[in-house]
């Protein structure tokens, strides 16, 4: 029984490790190790750290990564510039699965005639944390021109309730909650080595927790697998009074910066471009028309680019497995911004 029980485990030794071999030989997404590093309220990769990402269980888009000397990708670096841009917001701005040349931050630059365009985003990051790296550029690059690219679920992100936030929030009694977070686990970190434990956990989310979460959660048809999101609500549908909240609270605080100029760049849901209705979520029309009431530019560019796929029968998309914009959007768009206000 007991030599039974040796072979068993040896045997389950032998494949993990096969596997580990096999995991390290494609391109497995390696850990992050997100935290705050450069700034006590805002969380980047550490500094001049490299990493490998890719999208899905599929390994799709590999791309090797590498940040800079603040934590943000590519590795390109931030000297002080008041003559910069700061680009500003989640995987929209990141834009980690495509090349760095095609992401927006160098079509942008390269419409500016090479004029610095700087690129902070970090993916899953909400309102309240754009305003934070808005005070980091300013007063530590000198940066005086942004654009801040609002997507469909930064709105609710922005909630302290829903801990989708990355280090600033907005609490159930309307105030701001900043976020320090404890120094990163050194455990953690070696386990995170584990090309098995990325992907199993990291890529297919398959841990403990989720799988019971998975379990209890009722069961959804295929349609609304592909479709359900935290941003979609249906077209007309009101906003929460903590997301008016939010959005009311986001453009006052982006207010009260002074000597700078903030333009608006609005997501404009590649998934349907052949849609009547320019607008279908609710809160980032809100944010929209608000920006036009406050004097701010703002740009939607879903006719832009619903002319050129009309035009062109192209693909705006990474894919039909990601809605992220991809290098002919982003030329499109940088386009859009520089026709809006030049900076």
């Amino acid at each position: 029984m007991l030599r039974k029980i040796l072979l068993i485990a040896l045997g389950s030794l032998a494949s993990l490790i096969a596997i580990e071999l096999v995991l390290r030989i494609l391109p497995t997404p390696t850990a992050t190790r997100m935290g705050q590093y450069i700034d006590p309220l805002i969380s980047t990769y550490p500094p001049n750290f490299e990493f490998q990402s890719a999208t899905g269980w599929a390994f799709l888009n590999p791309q090797q990564q590498r940040s800079n000397e603040f934590g943000f990708i590519p590795d390109r670096p931030f000297s002080y510039s008041p003559d910069a841009i700061a680009l500003i917001g989640d995987s929209l701005v990141e834009q980690s699965m495509l090349i760095s040349s095609d992401r927006l931050a160098m079509q942008l630059e390269n419409g500016r005639s090479g004029a610095p365009v700087f690129s902070l985003g970090i993916p899953g990051s909400s309102l309240f944390d754009y305003l934070e790296r808005i005070r980091f550029a300013r007063d530590k690059l000198g940066v005086r021109k942004f654009w801040i690219v609002v997507e469909g679920a930064d709105v609710r992100q922005s909630l302290c309730e829903h801990a989708a936030y990355v280090d600033v929030c907005l609490d159930t009694n309307g105030e701001i909650l900043r976020k320090k977070k404890p120094p990163r686990d050194p455990l953690r970190d070696i386990f995170a080595h584990s090309a098995v434990l990325q992907y199993f956990i990291g890529v297919l989310r398959l841990s403990p927790k989720a799988l019971v979460e998975s379990i209890n959660r009722p069961a959804l048809s295929k349609m609304e697998e592909g479709t359900a999101t935290v941003a979609d609500k249906p077209s007309g549908t009101p906003l929460s009074s903590a997301e008016v909240s939010v959005i009311e609270r986001f453009f006052r605080e982006l207010s009260s910066f002074s000597s700078i100029k903030v333009g608006l760049v609005i997501d404009p849901r590649l998934g349907d471009l052949n849609r009547n209705d320019e607008f279908i979520n609710p809160a980032l029309e809100s944010v929209y028309r608000q920006a036009i009431a406050a004097g701010i530019a703002v740009v939607h560019p879903f006719r832009d680019l619903k002319q050129y796929s009309d035009l062109t029968g192209l693909e705006m998309r990474v894919g039909p497995y990601d809605e992220h914009w991809n290098a002919r959007a982003n030329a499109v768009i940088a386009k859009a911004i520089l026709r809006k206000a030049p900076m």
